[in-house]
């Protein structure tokens, strides 16, 4: 094609017209490519964006499945725990209360034990009034001591918690508990008993 063009010629103006056209047509289609290209610019951006977006958010569901499964975990400890506190609170009072029984049998016990020995030395007293009374005036060929020194021809005068008063063939004379044997301390019921 040869384009010539020719002042005298009527179809310039058509021409420019057609090239200002043409030129407006060109420019447009320039601007809408443009305006195409950075539409598909944005939306792969806004693709990347949400695929992103996309991965944050499966992350953020594992997590907060790992979350969960921690939290159930420890839910189920403690009720766990929970229910060892009420067995153990359990125990522990039933382990208060035998405590507050024994104490209540021990002081029950503890007042049987200082009756009974007052019941005793009550008896014993008793005992040794008549055993102590009964002995004065009572003969006896010898008494040998724990120590081997022999009295002869011994009458009991009376008898103490110091011992035995006597007169022998020497006199009179007083023998202590500790200086006499085991079967004097059971009749008389000395308080300290012979080594």
């Amino acid at each position: 094609m040869n384009f010539r063009i020719n002042e005298s010629d009527s179809s310039l103006p058509s021409i420019l017209l057609y090239l200002a056209l043409l030129s407006f047509v060109g420019g447009s289609l320039g601007m809408y490519a443009k305006k195409r290209l950075n539409h598909a610019s944005q939306k792969a951006e806004l693709s990347v964006d949400y695929a992103k977006a996309q991965e944050q958010i499966e992350m953020l569901r594992a997590k907060i499945k790992a979350e969960a499964h921690t939290l159930a975990e420890l839910k189920s400890r403690s009720r766990k725990q929970e229910q060892d506190l009420a067995q153990w609170e359990a125990q522990w009072n039933e382990a208060s209360r035998k405590c507050e029984d024994l104490r209540t049998e021990q002081t029950v016990l503890t007042q049987a034990i200082r009756d009974a020995k007052e019941a005793c030395n009550q008896q014993i007293t008793r005992y040794r009034v008549i055993t102590w009374k009964s002995a004065e005036g009572e003969t006896r060929s010898e008494i040998k001591t724990v120590h081997g020194k022999v009295y002869r021809n011994v009458t009991i005068k009376r008898v103490t918690v110091d011992g035995v008063e006597i007169s022998h063939d020497g006199g009179p004379g007083r023998l202590a508990p500790e200086v006499l044997d085991r079967t004097w301390h059971e009749r008389f019921q000395w308080r300290t008993p012979p080594p």
